[in-house]
This record gives C-alpha cells, structure tokens and sequence, in this order.
C-alpha cells in the first residue's frame, strides 16, 4: 500500500513540475455570437480545436498566466477550417503583420523589423552556410531545396500563395538577386527579418512590392528569420564553409498561375 501512495506521490509531483514549466495559456472569444464552433464557447486553452467560416469575425484575446499575467488580442476575419486555437491565434497575427507591413510599405513608412547587426560573428557564420545553399539553388533552380519542409508557392500578380507541406513552422520570405544583391520582396528595410511563421499544413497569401513585379523570384523558409536584405553574395566566401551542421533551409522557384 505504502508503495503504490510512494509512486501515486512520484506521478503527481512530476506532473506539477511539468506543470510549472509551463505557463498556462488562455484563449477567449470576445464575442460569442460570432460564426465559428463548438458555437457559443468562449474559453478555449492550448489544444483545443476551433472551427471558423469565410464570414468569421471575431477578437480572439490570448491570456498567458506566469509570473505576471500578459493578454493579447487578434482579430479573426477572412480565415476557413479548423484550428487548434493557438494556431489559430499566430495565423491571425500574421496576416495582420503582412497587412500592416503592406499599409507601411504604402505610406512610405518604415516596415516592422527586427534589428541584426550584419558583424555579428554568429550571424554571418549563419548566412555563410545560406549563401552557400542559395547558390547552389540559384545555379540549379529546378531543382528545390527542402531540407527542413516542402513548400510550394504559385503566384497571380501581387500576391503569392506560400504553403507549407511540412510539419514544422517556417519563417517565410521571398526573394530575388540582382547584381548579386539579395533583395525581399517584403520589405527592402536592411534591418528587416520575416517575422511570418508559417505553421505545417498551411498556406498564407503573401503581398509583394510593385518592384519586384518583374523580378525572377524564389520563396525561402528556415527555422529561424534569417536577414536577407543584408546578403551581397559577393561579400560572403562560401568556399570550405560548406560541411559540419547547418542551419537547414527550404528554396523553390515561385510559379504562375
């Protein structure tokens, strides 16, 4: 008897222990007579799955309790299917990260970025590894690179349709080179980094500028933002650069529709 309260006792503490490494998170639905199902639920955590229709919209706030309670909200409009709802939450910020990139792009003002400084030592050791795959991609672009998740991307006019097959997110950019200068077509800020994780199994309609129009491009997705605007491809020796662990990365060409 005394055994099985001493391993009932072992299984509880682990629990709470993973418990406690983990910060509870919460999501509620500000308006509960919005389109989406189980209809009429409003609190929703970490798991549960969430279905929404074209016609869905909604504020979808995001409770995270740890040591100081934090509260975000997103709206939800213009997305179909079922989602765990914390997904459903990162894919609503996203698109509300493009649009707003976009609305920034189109007043002149300066896009959402995240500052890297090109001589970091880490960082460039990183993108001595990219560059040396993008090359390789560059010299044979019928041939994609998918080393960390397929993705695919069709493009009509504008806009262009990332989907990721794999199962992992993927921070998501699009690129072209000229003069071998890489260029993103979201934003030409030199301290900018996609901030668009695109989670396994979904698609994401990216907007591109008017100047890249015109331009061959080629959708990139790793594990981590990488800064692309800070690449001159004659900048960064490659050679004997190319072996050891590396940071995997995703290239394919973008199609017409």
């Amino acid at each position: 008897m005394n055994r099985i309260v001493t391993i009932f006792g072992l299984i509880l503490q682990s629990t709470f222990s993973l418990l406690a490494q983990e910060p509870l998170t919460e999501y509620r639905v500000m308006n509960t007579k919005a389109t989406y199902e189980p209809a009429g639920k409003e609190y929703f955590v970490k798991g549960d799955t969430i279905k929404v229709v074209k016609i869905s919209y909604f504020l979808l706030e995001e409770i995270i309790f740890s040591d100081h309670v934090s509260q975000e909200e997103q709206l939800v409009e213009h997305l179909e299917g079922t989602y765990e709802v914390s997904e459903l939450f990162r894919l609503a910020k996203t698109k509300q990260a493009i649009k707003d990139n976009q609305y920034a792009k189109e007043k002149g003002l300066t896009p959402p970025a995240s500052t890297r400084l090109e001589g970091d030592k880490a960082l460039n050791d990183t993108l001595v590894l990219v560059v040396a795959k993008m090359k390789h991609f560059l010299d044979n672009p019928s041939i994609p690179i998918f080393e960390c998740g397929r993705i695919e991307a069709t493009r009509k006019g504008q806009i262009i349709t990332v989907q990721n097959m794999g199962e992992n997110s993927l921070y998501i950019d699009i690129i072209w080179v000229v003069d071998d200068q890489c260029f993103s077509a979201l934003s030409y800020a030199n301290d900018f980094v996609s901030d668009y994780p695109l989670s396994g199994g979904n698609s994401l309609d990216f907007s591109i500028s008017k100047y890249a129009e015109d331009a061959i491009l080629f959708v990139i997705g790793s594990p981590v933002p990488i800064p692309y605007n800070i690449i001159n491809f004659g900048k960064f020796d490659s050679d004997g650069h190319t072996h050891g662990e590396s940071l995997p990365i995703s290239i394919c060409k973008v199609s017409m529709q």
